[in-house]
């Protein structure tokens, strides 16, 4: 969802929050976020990178000391933060153990659960009082799969029900509430089995079993120091790349981007950028159907959407077969609904590269306009089988500031075979690749029927 957009001085304090956070080494942007997670101000993994949760993280700790919300800490309120993040350490009283049921390195609130008991897959910690449990799993894949183990996690009941899920290739978090307890969990995958870790608590101590839960997901390691991956770790490479923009001002406030039904029951693809920091999402063509983010890769760009209520829904298939070079494809999509319409719109086009960006395997290059709106739908072959997801557009005025050129009509697509692994913990997703070839007419029918809106709010 690109938008174009001034700098006021909301967004300057964010461009002076994000080079004051940046400004820091990677351990001590990776201890901010810790520390703001313990003050209760930070919802994500501490991973070091600047974002519009951690800015919000940084203007809501200043607020609530009554300093000025600028988004970067002077050295006192610097000092401020971590004495306060220090004092809530101390009171949960967290304590690094090594799980050798698991091989998994945990710092547990010690003074809230006491000492662990094992159990059949791993160790259980829990209060006296019953209002927080920990819990850790190995599951051998041979027994289940990591996808499968995802696919049972995010599944509802009426009992039980799904608040946030996102699965990348290493691993999976999901968040809900089962039977009125909230709980959170987080999994990473491996060679020979999957393995992680459970929190769930009494809806009483809600803002404690959130800290508790982020700051274990934080602080979860394989090695026996909990910090080995923070000190190992260096600087990620500036993204420096003449993509279609994202700024803070694109999220937050109203916008939208094209998706597709893949299944039956309601599962819709779309963009990870489309969906991030979305408030609220609804899609234009199911009004007043809940709509719920259940899982997404920021490194991929794709999202999975579930749409409630949905069965027997048309939906497209995805080609089991690569793109070919010169291929015809077309693309679909609801583009510049301001200026456009919220109607359908289609593009025809062909395959112009098999790469994308610099090279980039995960992405073709097309000949089909790609615009804002366009993010998230798909591109079709001849035979009405996805070979892709429209991703972006070259950022003309970014590549004349690195080429010196003006580039023109480069479009880009996620490949289908990314896409197929995205979906592959999914139920209900037909791939394949063979049948008559159709006009564009009759791919157009097809896809008004299964080509969506996503708004976010």
């Amino acid at each position: 969802m690109a938008v174009s957009w001034t700098i006021t001085p909301a967004n300057a304090d964010y461009n002076q929050s994000q080079r004051w956070f940046q400004s820091k080494d990677y351990r001590d942007r990776v201890f901010i976020q810790l520390s703001l997670i313990l003050t209760g101000h930070y919802n994500g993994l501490a991973d070091g990178v600047f974002g519009k949760n951690t800015y919000g993280a940084l203007v809501g700790f200043q607020q609530k000391i009554r300093r000025r919300s600028t988004g970067y800490l002077s050295p006192s309120e610097e000092s401020t933060l971590r004495a306060e993040a220090a004092r809530v350490y101390g009171i949960l009283g967290f304590e690094r153990h090594v799980d050798h049921a698991t091989g998994l390195t945990l710092s547990i609130p010690q003074k809230i659960v006491g000492g662990g008991l094992p159990t059949k897959r791993g160790t259980r910690w829990g209060s006296s009082d019953g209002g927080v449990e920990i819990q850790t799993i190995l599951m051998p894949n041979e027994e289940k799969s990591f996808q499968q183990l995802y696919s049972d996690f995010i599944a509802e009941s009426r009992t039980r029900r799904i608040f946030y899920s996102t699965i990348h290739r290493d691993f999976f978090v999901v968040t809900g509430v089962n039977q009125g307890t909230p709980f959170y969990m987080r999994f990473e995958a491996g060679a020979l089995s999957t393995r992680g870790f459970s929190v769930a608590w009494d809806p009483s101590v809600d803002t404690l079993g959130e800290r508790v839960s982020i700051f274990l997901s934080s602080m979860m390691s394989a090695g026996a120091d909990p910090m080995a991956r923070y000190a190992s770790r260096t600087d990620p490479p500036p993204n420096r790349s003449p993509r279609s923009e994202e700024t803070p001002s694109s999220r937050g406030k109203p916008g939208s981007g094209s998706g597709f039904v893949v299944s039956a029951d309601g599962l819709v693809v779309t963009n990870n950028h489309v969906v991030d920091g979305c408030g609220e999402l609804s899609i234009k063509q199911f009004p007043g159907s809940r709509v719920r983010l259940v899982a997404a890769d920021e490194e991929m760009d794709l999202a999975m959407l579930q749409v409630s209520g949905v069965t027997r829904h048309r939906f497209l298939q995805v080609s089991s077969a690569p793109v070919q070079l010169g291929e015809e494809i077309v693309a679909f999509g609801f583009p510049m609904t301001v200026i456009m319409g919220e109607e359908l719109q289609v593009q025809a086009g062909i395959v112009t590269s098999k790469t994308g960006l610099a090279g980039d395997k995960s992405n073709f290059t097309v000949s089909a306009a790609i615009q804002p709106g366009n993010s998230g739908g798909p591109l079709l072959d001849k035979r009405g089988y996805v070979v892709g997801v429209a991703v972006a557009k070259i950022n003309e005025r970014v590549a004349m500031e690195i080429t010196g050129n003006a580039l023109s009509n480069y479009n880009f697509a996620i490949h289908g075979e990314q896409l197929r692994t995205f979906l592959a913990p999914f139920r209900g997703i037909e791939t394949g690749e063979e049948g008559e070839e159709k006009s564009v007419e009759a791919l157009a029918a097809t896809a008004q029927d299964t080509v969506v809106m996503v708004v976010c709010r």
